[in-house]
């Protein structure tokens, strides 16, 4: 409350001093009109005086205004103090003395100019000084005071003029009346706007801190899943590495459980992946123009199994049209979706259907299942909200499925709505742009056929000498042992000092390596790749893999141009990637 008084008082600094300039003009052409007026019936000696006191004021008035203009350019610098609100005064009593020293009761033409002047001065400063009703007061009572009292002290000669100081002294009250109205008005009018000024700054607070908490908990969460990803990563690995070993099939079923486990475990910290990826802003949309109804038979084709195992009907129709758009991503959203639906629908069917609208085509997703209340709508986009798994059950996952989703329409411009009924299913629709015909003839549409990751990367791994960098003794040990499961000659190092020892013996050359993104002493997998490289002839091509899910570290990682594993990496991921780099 302190604070805004005093932004109020500052403000009616500003505004007085805004109206400077008018005032003293004014103050220059009226007095210069009521001297030429008056000059005929008035000493000589007091127009003189009076209109250069006038004019010396107004121009040192003039003086102080520019020298104070730089403090009143900011509203933190305005000048503290009351002298501002005492200038008025002044005027105040030097257009007053005119009541007194022009005053000619026996020329009705100059009494009357004197008053026309007084009034049209003191009315005129309404406007100019009501910001502040202490300096309208002060200059308007000086100003009309004195012509009152000289026309009660003539009452004697005239009883009109007794009735002209009453109607003086009425016009007198009626100003001061409007201008406690206007300066009131005005005060409500700068608390109302401060208080909003306040209240802005508190959100403004609030935000920043709500912003902070947000970017401490992906921090957390970051760390956190950096510190799980390495375990998961290894004993991936190692179960990949072992299923040869294992002969009997209690042992297979035993290995195949640990898969199922890991698998959860990885679906749960590939959401938290996907977050930071799209927190990181390393995702960067591939648009072509694509045929829906192969998108939309794939997708059908693949969740089918999953809606049969659950008694559920899945079908698809009225896609037969093309759109703009990255593929991948979109794909993901409609994953997510369906998957969303398949998990909340007990029973009844899941429907994946286009509806043309113009020059959009809706793509929508529905269900016959447990529905969405109106108030949790858009609560269900928010990132940890699971509205139907009060249970905590890790196979409904995290809560960020459609989170993921909302971000990645935002991110495609494609967006994203739901409409639902608690009971009797849900809707979900994401708005395509429609190609046109024009558009369609001019670009021929990429097919968008199942990809085969496998062609082309035969590779005899009995001929490739890997290089595996981590300082994570399981995570380095578990690579390793999958690598040497495919028949590649490993070499270990744990540190870029371990990478340079190295070199000074190496007598062969190395094809690939493969290297954790964090290594120790706040060094970098790509720094221990562009140290081998540096020390020695070969250029070996390397892999990144890394188990962070900070934003910032995302976008370090993938800054370096080499090709990112995100931990935990399956056998197959890993072998794929691999075969790659050494095709190239």
């Amino acid at each position: 409350m302190e604070r805004t008084i005093k932004l109020l008082q500052k403000e009616r600094y500003r505004l007085l001093y805004k109206q400077t300039p008018f005032m003293m003009v004014a103050n220059f052409i009226a007095g210069f009109a009521l001297v030429a007026l008056l000059h005929t019936g008035v000493s000589q000696k007091h127009l003189i005086i009076w209109l250069s006191t006038l004019y010396l004021s107004s121009c040192g008035i003039i003086l102080l205004y520019f020298y104070l203009k730089p403090y009143f350019s900011q509203a933190s610098s305005v000048p503290t103090g009351y002298f501002y609100y005492y200038l008025p005064l002044l005027f105040g009593v030097i257009w007053g003395a005119t009541g007194y020293f022009f005053f000619t009761p026996n020329s009705i033409t100059h009494f009357a100019f004197l008053i026309i002047f007084l009034f049209g001065m003191t009315a005129g400063g309404l406007n100019a000084l009501s910001s502040s009703w202490f300096s309208y007061a002060a200059f308007t009572i000086p100003a009309l005071l004195p012509l009152a009292i000289n026309l009660l002290i003539l009452n004697q000669t005239s009883e009109d003029f007794i009735w002209l100081a009453i109607t003086i002294l009425a016009f007198l009250s009626a100003l001061l009346f409007f201008s406690k109205n206007i300066s009131n008005a005005i005060s409500r009018s700068l608390a109302i706007r401060y208080e909003n000024i306040e209240l802005l700054e508190k959100l403004r607070t609030q935000t920043e801190a709500s912003k902070k908490a947000n970017q401490d908990k992906s921090h957390f969460l970051a760390a956190a899943s950096h510190d799980l990803r390495q375990p998961v990563h290894s004993l991936s690995l190692f179960t990949s590495a072992i299923k040869s070993e294992v002969q009997t099939n209690r042992g297979k079923a035993l290995i195949k459980n640990i898969e199922n486990a890991n698998d959860v475990m990885l679906s749960l910290l590939n959401s938290l992946l996907d977050i930071s990826k799209l927190d990181a802003g390393v995702i960067n949309p591939q648009f072509q123009n694509i045929q829906l109804s192969i998108l939309m038979a794939n997708i059908t084709e693949e969740f089918t199994p999953l809606a049969k195992t659950n008694g559920l009907q899945l079908h698809w129709r009225n896609c037969d049209f093309q759109v703009n758009t990255d593929p991948v991503l979109l794909s993901t959203i409609i994953r997510n979706l369906v998957q969303n639906a398949i998990r909340y629908t007990r029973q009844g069917k899941i429907l994946l259907a286009c509806r043309k609208r113009k020059q959009k085509i809706l793509l929508q997703i529905w269900d016959t299942g447990v529905g969405i209340a109106q108030e949790n709508q858009e609560l269900i986009f928010v990132e940890f909200q699971q509205l139907n798994n009060p249970e905590r059950d890790q196979n409904k996952g995290l809560g960020l499925g459609l989170a993921i989703c909302k971000r990645l329409s935002q991110l495609l411009k494609h967006p994203l709505s739901v409409k639902s009924q608690v009971g009797k299913g849900s809707v979900f629709s994401i708005e395509l742009p429609l190609l046109t015909d024009l558009e369609q003839n001019r670009q021929k549409t990429r097919p968008l056929d199942k990809p085969n990751t496998h062609q082309n990367l035969i590779i005899d791994f009995k001929k490739v000498v890997a290089l595996v960098i981590d300082d994570n003794v399981l995570a380095l040990e578990a690579t390793s042992k999958i690598l040497e499961s495919w028949g590649c000659k490993v070499i270990q190092a744990e540190s870029i000092e371990t990478v340079i020892k190295l070199t000074e013996n190496l007598d062969h050359k190395v094809n690939i390596i493969v290297a954790d993104y964090r290594l120790r002493e706040n060094t970098t997998g790509s720094q221990a790749i562009d140290t081998f490289n540096q020390l020695t002839p070969y250029n070996t091509t390397g892999l990144l893999m890394t188990g962070d899910t900070d934003p910032e570290r995302l976008q370090e990682a993938s800054s370096h141009g080499l090709a990112v594993l995100h931990k935990p990496v399956k056998e197959a991921q890993l072998k794929i990637a691999i075969s790659k780099l050494l095709r190239m």
